[in-house]
């Protein structure tokens, strides 16, 4: 067992990202199981990479969030059912529920981090957070035995089944609509990070009871308001549930572990700052051919449109500035482009994460209109862009300066 202090946000310390990082990363990892007091959309639409290639590869996520206390929302909600295998809202009327456990798990090893950190982007990167990085070696009895009961304290929550309900759309509908569980919008905040990671918002006391009362035994103060305190603690054995049947340990030797993780940890995040950029969409940025014979560009040039910077380096060294840019030569000059993932609502629809290139090239100034960069709408952008008219709506674009990018297209900015 290797016992790691994560003291976020400091510099030589790891972070909860580059603990998901390595693990999703670990090919000896088969299975993330983390049950967390909040997950939001501003943590998932950074580390939705991470888990779509770990599931690509055979991976299984398993998540429990709670919706105490207003923390929850509807787009953390919604990408938690998408990213994951299994999941589970977890709500007991009597108390918070407040963990934050993430477990990462594989035949011979497992990767378990615990502590303050939720599931938002405070939580991954900027908060300051303190938790353990325990590494186990599943051939070792102690570390066999702390992995079996984390996963009979997983087993234990999703067994509740009064309390720990599967996320399904119709059930994910029922917890927005209803005032008494408070998910809150995450796009109705002027920073998705306004709201604190704490207890302080008070719970609902309308709406519909959608969670039934918690069956799992709990320990009682030992001291409640108007009793002595009897000085008689219980036993660890009359509070801790049965467990499950031993986990038999590897039948297979154990061969010697290489650890994927960084040797120094990952610079520390730059202050966000939320940059915003908007246009109207003229026919050719909506592909609308102007008559039959016209050609669609299948791209929108990043210009000024009224805003004051300076759009010949604006967007390339501002804006994308974290996006990961290659360069190229070309016959007039270099052409530097990125894959850029935005978070995408075009009208009433929401698309998820949109892959699309951006490519800037400074020898385009002279000849189009100082724009050198531009958005290539990819296919599915593209198609329903021409099956619909946006012309003369507008497009919004959204950067948080450290990765995070949002495309909106409708009658208005305010989403």
């Amino acid at each position: 067992m290797q016992v790691r202090v994560v003291a976020q946000p400091h510099q030589d310390a790891a972070n909860l990202y580059e603990y998901l990082e390595t693990v999703t990363a670990d090919p000896g990892i088969t299975t993330l199981r983390f049950a967390v007091a909040w997950a939001k959309r501003s943590a998932l639409a950074r580390i939705h990479t991470l888990l779509r290639d770990f599931r690509a590869r055979g991976g299984v996520i398993t998540a429990i969030v709670g919706v105490s206390e207003g923390g929850a929302t509807r787009q953390g909600l919604e990408m938690i059912r998408t990213l994951c295998d299994e999941a589970y809202v977890y709500h007991d009327h009597a108390r918070t529920f407040h963990p934050k456990v993430y477990l990462a798990s594989g035949a011979r090893s497992a990767e378990l981090f615990t502590g303050s950190n939720n599931l938002t982007a405070g939580g991954l990167f900027w908060n300051h957070e303190f938790a353990t990085w325990i590494s186990l070696d599943l051939f070792h009895d102690v570390d066999r035995s702390l992995h079996a009961e984390v996963l009979d304290w997983f087993d234990l929550l999703r067994n509740d089944d009064q309390a720990c309900r599967e996320l399904t759309d119709p059930f994910l509908d029922e917890l927005v609509q209803s005032a008494r569980y408070r998910v809150a919008d995450e796009d109705a905040r002027a920073t998705s990070e306004s709201t604190p990671d704490n207890d302080s918002v008070p719970a609902g006391s309308t709406g519909p009871v959608l969670f039934g009362r918690s069956r799992l035994r709990k320990k009682s103060d030992p001291n409640p308001p108007g009793e002595a305190r009897s000085g008689v603690r219980p036993t660890p054995s009359s509070v801790r549930p049965t467990p499950s049947a031993a986990r038999p340990a590897p039948s297979s030797s154990p061969s010697p572990r290489s650890s994927a993780r960084p040797t120094q940890p990952p610079a520390q995040p730059q202050p966000v700052r939320t940059m915003t950029w908007s246009k109207r969409l003229s026919a050719s940025d909506a592909q609308q051919p102007r008559t039959s014979n016209s050609q669609v560009t299948g791209h929108l040039k990043l210009s000024q449109a009224g805003h004051p910077i300076d759009q010949t380096t604006y967007f390339r060294r501002e804006f994308f500035a974290a996006a990961d840019w290659t360069s190229t030569v070309k016959s007039r000059g270099i052409m530097e482009e990125a894959v850029v993932g935005f978070d995408t609502w075009i009208g009433d629809e929401y698309f998820g994460v949109q892959n699309m290139r951006v490519d800037h090239a400074e020898y385009r100034i002279a000849g189009q209109n100082n724009t050198p960069t531009w958005l290539h709408w990819n296919s599915q952008v593209a198609q329903y862009l021409r099956a619909n008219d946006f012309t003369g709506q507008t497009v919004v674009l959204e950067s948080d300066g450290i990765g995070y990018y949002r495309l909106v297209i409708g009658d208005s900015a305010n989403r």
